[in-house]
């Protein structure tokens, strides 16, 4: 698609509007370089120093990037020109906003249109939101950054980077210098890089309309066992509902420079095949699915596997790639692994869903969307180029993750989790409609009593007394102003625009009946309408289909939408019991629940090999968090409560292992034991008193020295942390057992838990595909529901139970020992069962 200018006089901005050349010294400052090596520079705005010169990039981010170019043996002014993405000074040195962006954008066109840079680096978020604002939706630096992009509008590569003023904000920084730097590199290498051709991949899609060709051309690829690359439009996301259908049908052989397209359930005003062509079809397409000598690819398998196992009630085989999670594999940000996006920033090719995009979208209510409506010409082109762009994403993939590369294990491993984990959303899981439904009124009685006590109280009449209108306990500016204003209570913490919180952990700080009552309702108010409401969206004749993915997350552990069953409450009884009700078996069924026990701490002890962790795990009769709460609250072990020993675990031990240190764990246990006792009942902010930590800054003090002798017995553990630190500067990415790599801009923290809690995940995984396997291969009458990150979940039939359990031990503790010799600990596993007919929430666990 040609780019549109906002300003189609490109030689004038609309200064009228924005008005930062009424505040500035150097208004509309011009482009400066020579540009010799054709790269134009922009950056976010002109800074005080810039403004007081009328030059661009000469104040300190400008100096400090002349310093690193130089070292590439460039030259910001000989070899590059400047321009900004608003060239006028904002005030404060403030980030200019998107209507200023606007309104200064034909500066930048002109510049583009005078200068034909071969090159555009775009600085910081200013610069990569002001070139595709209006065409792309989430313009993150993170997202952009390290991507050549032959932009064909402006006939040049685009190359988004962090802006160098990032680094003079976080001077300390040594891992986002590392990024801005091997960004820079990068940058520096695309020099020389000549523009492809153009090509007009539309005339490569041919879209089939009669019968007779469809059908000959399913046979030709029956007959002839090509591999191939095939996408469906669908009415919707989820194949489910009985109305939903597949529309259009792209295929695309890889042997060929060519695709297809064709109407399969397709109700257009043109080109509908009858009832007797669409059963021939479906038969033709059936042996293709079923066909293993046919070897397959998707963007997104579990899409296309899901609908055909629905629709036409076959299980495809043959899957040997998925594009989606291949570039996952390969780069693991946020937002890039769309096919829309790669077919962007790799080929240049911009918005060829534009025509159709606004007949996809799918209603939350209705659940189907508009597909029909567009003409089989134009939603068979569209369909068609999603085939050709997959199969050419997949050639370049292939080169990226070259056989005996160690992420194709990474790759394989994926692979076949997301099969596995289709399998479990085709499965689905029941719920009891009956029961969400009840529930759902009577939380809302409740919030509707609570709404009554609230208004009545005496702090909602000193509101109308002092404000002059009734309290609104859902507006934070209301509760602002009656907390901190009319009671004159002092804020706990501010929130990110410098307002007073009023969240729940202000409100658990307030000694009131009001604020407790509040707390109570945004608790009851969250259930029924986060939790409950998407069970009640999703549900389709007594059963949610969570989607599970292996595409999102950066720590390469899976999600869950749809409903998120991922995010089921656990820690509150409330919700837990009001949500895990209504989850249920299938009739003269069990739930079952396996749940690797302690598995990070066992991936710890593996990774870093510490002696002292591994006796720890080896010895079942030790308790390591226990001692640490021992240290931390100056106890015999006798006196460790539950409650101590929890945090000890989760706000020493952990965050210690995962980067943290003394003085965010002392804060945080310092605030986690409010009104705790120890195992006897003497309060432990007495108890610590009588020790001596009478203050919170003897207590931060006395943690210091905990975290000393901590690290002095896991000294192999520290010896890690460094050691990964180290590799991760030196090549941009930390590297796990089983082959995913993270990449781009981490914290200390996140560079030091990824492999931890991401291996964690895979070894999980590992075990569920091959527990799958076996079910499959055996034909159970269980089934299996779906994981929660280290626990798999399962619908089970009670004369199975016994074989069931004894599989499960035997993949989850054994045979992944056996395939994994770097696993050196025993891994061990938690069981718990409902009985029959019961639901979820009654699950107890066994020997």
């Amino acid at each position: 698609m040609v780019y549109q200018l906002i300003n189609k006089d490109i030689s004038k901005p609309n200064c009228s509007s924005c008005g930062l050349d009424r505040g500035c010294k150097s208004p509309r400052m011009p482009v400066t370089g020579k540009g010799k090596k054709g790269i134009l520079v922009v950056a976010e705005a002109p800074g005080a120093e810039e403004d007081e010169r009328g030059e661009q990039l000469v104040g300190e981010a400008g100096q400090l990037l002349r310093q690193k170019l130089r070292r590439h043996g460039i030259s910001l002014d000989r070899d590059c020109w400047k321009i900004n993405a608003v060239n006028c000074r904002p005030p404060n040195n403030r980030k200019p906003t998107r209507k200023e962006l606007k309104c200064c954008r034909p500066m930048l066109d002109k510049a583009m249109k005078e200068l034909k840079p071969k090159y555009i680096w775009l600085f910081g978020g200013a610069a990569i939101e002001s070139f595709f604002m209006g065409r792309f939706s989430d313009l993150s630096v993170s997202r952009w950054r390290r991507h050549c992009i032959p932009d064909y509008d402006c006939n040049a590569f685009l190359i988004p980077m962090y802006h160098p003023s990032a680094l003079l904000h976080n001077r300390d920084d040594k891992y986002l210098e590392m990024v801005f730097d091997r960004d820079l590199e990068f940058a520096v290498s695309c020099i020389g890089k000549k523009l492809p051709e153009r090509v007009d991949y539309s005339s490569l899609v041919n879209t089939l309309t009669g019968f007779e060709d469809i059908c000959s051309l399913l046979r030709r690829i029956i007959d002839n066992k090509e591999p191939i690359v095939f996408d469906y439009e669908t009415t919707g996301l989820k194949p489910y509902e009985t109305f939903h259908r597949v529309v259009v049908i792209g295929v695309g052989c890889e042997d060929s420079s060519e695709v297809y397209s064709f109407p399969f359930q397709y109700n257009g005003k043109e080109g509908k095949l009858d009832s007797d062509e669409i059963n021939c079809v479906s038969d033709l397409w059936k042996k293709v699915l079923t066909d293993p000598e046919i070897k397959k690819t998707a963007h997104n398998v579990k899409f296309e596997h899901c609908w055909s196992m629905e629709i036409f009630g076959v299980e495809p085989v043959g899957w040997v790639w998925d594009t989606m999670i291949a570039q996952h594999i390969i780069d693991d940000r946020h937002g890039i692994t769309s096919l829309k996006f790669q077919s962007y920033v790799r080929w240049g090719v911009d918005e060829y869903d534009k025509g159709v995009k606004k007949f996809l979208g799918v209603s939350v209510n209705n659940k189907i969307n508009s597909v029909d409506g567009v003409p089989l010409s134009e939603l068979g082109q569209y369909n068609g180029l999603d085939v050709l762009f997959t199969r050419k994403l997949k050639e370049e993939q292939l080169k990226e993750l070259p056989l005996g590369d160690k992420r194709r294990e990474a790759y394989a491993l994926f692979h076949e989790g997301i099969l596995a984990l289709a399998d479990a959303q085709h499965q689905g899981i029941c719920v009891d409609e009956g029961y969400y439904e009840r529930e759902k009124i009577r939380l809302t009685k409740r919030i509707d009593r609570l709404d009554k006590v609230l208004a009545s109280s005496r702090e909602a009449k000193l509101f109308v007394e002092k404000v002059g209108k009734e309290i609104n306990t859902s507006s934070t500016k209301d509760l602002r102003i009656l907390f901190f204003d009319i009671l004159g209570l002092k804020p706990v913490k501010l929130t990110q625009a410098s307002n007073a919180s009023v969240d729940e952990e202000t409100l658990s700080k307030i000694d009131s009946e009001f604020a407790r009552n509040l707390l109570l309702k945004r608790k009851l108010t969250k259930i029924r309408d986060t939790y409950l409401a998407q069970f009640e969206r999703e549900v389709v004749n007594g059963k949610i289909h969570p989607f599970y993915d292996l595409h999102i997350a950066r720590s390469y552990r899976s999600s869950s939408s749809m409903p998120n069953f991922q995010n089921i409450p656990v820690r509150d009884e409330l919700a837990k019991a009001s949500v895990r009700k209504g989850i249920v078996p299938s009739r003269g069924n069990k739930i079952m629940s396996c749940d690797y026990k302690g598995i990070e701490v066992c991936i710890a002890a593996c990774i870093t090999k510490d002696p002292v962790l591994v006796g720890y795990i080896c010895d079942p009769k030790s308790d390591m968090h226990k001692d640490e709460a021992s240290n931390i609250f100056l106890l015999e072990k006798s006196e460790v409560s539950s409650e101590l020993r929890y945090l000890a675990k989760n706000r020493f031990v952990f965050p210690e292992f995962y980067g943290s240190y003394w003085k965010s764990c002392a804060k945080d246990i310092w605030n986690g034991i409010e009104g705790k006792e120890t195992e006897s009942g003497v309060l432990v902010r007495d108890h610590l008193e009588r020790k001596g930590i009478k203050v919170y800054r003897d207590f931060e003090e006395h943690v210091r020295e905990v975290e000393n002798r901590f690290w002095s017995r896991f000294k192999v553990f520290r010896e890690w942390q460094e050691e990964v630190v180290e590799k991760y500067l030196k090549t941009g990415y930390v590297e796990m057992p089983f082959g995913f790599r993270r990449g781009g801009y981490l914290r200390r923290n996140i560079i030091i838990n990824t492999p931890i809690q991401g291996t964690a995940f895979h070894c999980l995984l590992w075990s569920y595909i091959k527990i799958n396997k076996i079910r499959k291969e055996e034909g159970w009458r269980t089934k299996i529901l779906g994981e929660i990150h280290d626990e798999i979940l399962f619908d089970l039939s009670p004369d199975e139970e016994e074989h069931v359990i004894g599989v499960v031990k035997k993949v989850m503790c054994e045979d992944i020992r056996k395939e994994f010799d770097w696993i050196i600990v025993p891994l061990d596993i938690d069981i718990e069962l409902t009985g029959v007919d019961q639901s979820w929430y009654y699950k107890k666990e066994i020997n």
